[in-house]
């Protein structure tokens, strides 16, 4: 069995708010697994990251040369802005599936040490993060709110 080494990051989650919701076929999955996307890549469009795919989430490692501060400081603007545009275009694509179509994320941010294995990367601050993600009044907040994009930190 190989030793493998825990290196610090970053960790972003990025999770889909209720994609499996029945009015949403798997055409719609893919739109807003899509969507879900092309958001991460404009809100770290000049940063080098790594990322695994997780269904209707994305779990995400920035450089610790990346200062904590800076990313999430334009973090929420740059997702909101990414995901108004697409829920705009979607309303105007097809009303009748605006909904099904359309995207809000819950984003969690922590750092610590992770290890890559030969099949992506485990942790305890990635199971941490998925948690906050995944924290119930944090869904809550989410689900009774009018925005497109929560952001949960650890301390």
């Amino acid at each position: 069995m190989a030793a493998y080494e825990a290196v610090h990051r970053t960790i972003l989650v990025f999770d889909i708010e209720q994609s499996n919701h029945p009015m949403r076929t798997n055409q719609d999955r893919v739109v807003i697994h899509e969507a879900m996307y092309a958001a991460v890549r404009t809100t770290l469009r000049r940063l080098e990251y790594y990322h695994e795919d997780r269904g209707d989430g994305v779990l995400v490692l920035v450089s610790p040369d990346v200062p904590k501060g800076r990313l999430v400081s334009n973090l929420l603007v740059r997702v909101e802005s990414a995901l108004d545009r697409h829920n705009r275009a979607m309303g105007r694509r097809s009303a009748s599936r605006a909904a099904a179509t359309q995207v809000r994320l819950r984003v969690a941010v922590h750092a610590g040490e992770v290890t890559f294995d030969g099949h992506g990367v485990v942790g305890a601050a990635v199971d941490r993060t998925f948690r906050l993600s995944d924290a119930p009044p944090f869904k809550s907040a989410l689900a009774t709110s009018t925005g497109v994009c929560g952001l949960i930190a650890s301390e």
